[in-house]
């Protein structure tokens, strides 16, 4: 059995959001619920539900006894990695010239980090 207090990882991804919770003596498990990218915080919920239902409790005895929650999100890590993001236009020559000042002085720090490629 785990012991209180609790410490408490939630990561929200685009298929499956992933709770991972360590115990006063250093135990950890894991739970994995779906994502609901509509709506980002029913996953969250759903892993916390499954973790208080492992601890044979319910999920505000759970929080209670959780020191530190911590909550990332992948979502825009993997849209970007992926390459989903949707093309987007520059519609002034003031917006472009700020982007591209951008994309110069990060490539200077950096290193390329931009397909120069792309036709605007």
């Amino acid at each position: 059995m785990l012991v209180a207090p609790y410490r408490v990882g939630v990561d929200v991804g685009g298929t499956f959001t992933d709770l991972v919770l360590v115990d006063a003596r250093g135990e950890v498990r894991a739970f994995k619920s779906p994502s609901v990218p509509a709506n980002p915080t029913k996953g969250v919920l759903a892993a916390v539900e499954l973790a208080a239902q492992y601890l044979k409790g319910s999920p505000k005895t759970f929080l209670t006894n959780t020191n530190l929650f911590v909550h990332g999100s992948t979502i825009a890590t993997n849209t970007l990695l992926e390459k989903k993001v949707p093309r987007l236009d520059c519609w002034s020559r003031k917006v472009f010239a700020t982007r591209w000042k951008f994309v110069v002085q990060s490539e200077r720090i950096f290193g390329t980090i931009v397909d120069h490629s792309h036709k605007f």
